[in-house]
């Protein structure tokens, strides 16, 4: 929504609400619509007028508003980035980088931000973003992307009979994802890292690549089905398996992966 569609009669009401939360500081209605003009408002943006606010302030250079998103990045980058580098010093780098981006970019990446959902969120889906693209000139997938496959792929609420299955061929099963993985084009590997690790839905992933949920949907689930293919082949050739024994160690996986194993089997 552009300020010639309706947002100029909402931007006193998100200057109200704004200042409300924001005490500390305040941003101007021509303020608000410069801001609302460069950035296309969303139609339900008075939802989240603190969060316009803070960002409007934030690129006037208001101090006060910069130390709350300081803040906010400080508190929550840790906890998005912990699936995909655990490492506190890849936390505070990711930090520096997004505030650069954000405030600092070529136009600034804050002047983006919509309001169509919490700018909390929005950070998340940049944060991690910007995440893999820093890890992405390491090998991949990593071990512990693999590990969180595996895990992904086993049950831990299967029976006694699979829990036998699992302790035999645990780590077997984790050499096989890891070259299920590796076999991967680039982008099935991204999207799955950002699926498995870093717990994005399919809708944040298809408003990420610019394309409809069910696209998203359909690469996640073609991914998991050649990693699972990989497996199937690997332990009916290396250990012989009978399509039963399979089968059994498919139950592992049914609740899961989400793939119809009737279909793949």
């Amino acid at each position: 929504m552009s300020c010639s569609d309706g947002v100029v009669s909402i931007l006193d009401e998100v200057v109200v609400a704004g200042a409300a939360t924001w005490p500390e500081f305040q941003v101007t209605r021509a303020e608000l619509e410069s801001y609302a003009t460069g950035t296309a408002l969303a139609d339900h943006a008075l939802e989240h007028a603190a969060d316009l606010v803070l960002a409007c302030a934030c690129l006037n250079g208001v101090t006060a508003a910069y130390n709350a998103l300081d803040q906010m990045i400080r508190q929550n980058v840790p906890m998005f980035v912990k699936r995909i580098d655990r490492d506190a010093e890849f936390a505070k780098d990711i930090c520096q980088r997004l505030q650069e981006r954000l405030l600092r970019g070529e136009p600034p990446r804050l002047a983006t931000y919509t309001g169509s959902g919490s700018l909390l969120n929005w950070l998340r889906v940049l944060t991690i973003r910007l995440a893999i693209d820093t890890k992405r000139a390491e090998p991949l997938p990593s071990s512990m992307f693999a590990e969180s496959f595996a895990e992904h792929m086993v049950s831990e609420g299967a029976g006694p009979d699979l829990q036998v299955l699992k302790a035999r061929y645990g780590p077997s099963l984790l050499e096989a994802v890891s070259r299920g993985l590796k076999a991967l084009p680039r982008r099935q590997r991204a999207v799955l890292r950002l699926y498995l690790l870093a717990n994005l839905s399919i809708d944040e992933l298809g408003r990420m690549y610019g394309v409809h949920r069910s696209t998203t949907a359909r690469w996640i689930a073609s991914a998991e089905r050649a990693v699972f293919d990989t497996v199937k082949a690997e332990f009916r050739e290396r250990w012989g398996l009978a399509t039963s024994d399979v089968a059994s160690l498919a139950r592992l996986i049914r609740s899961q992966l989400p793939i119809s194993l009737e279909e793949v089997l």
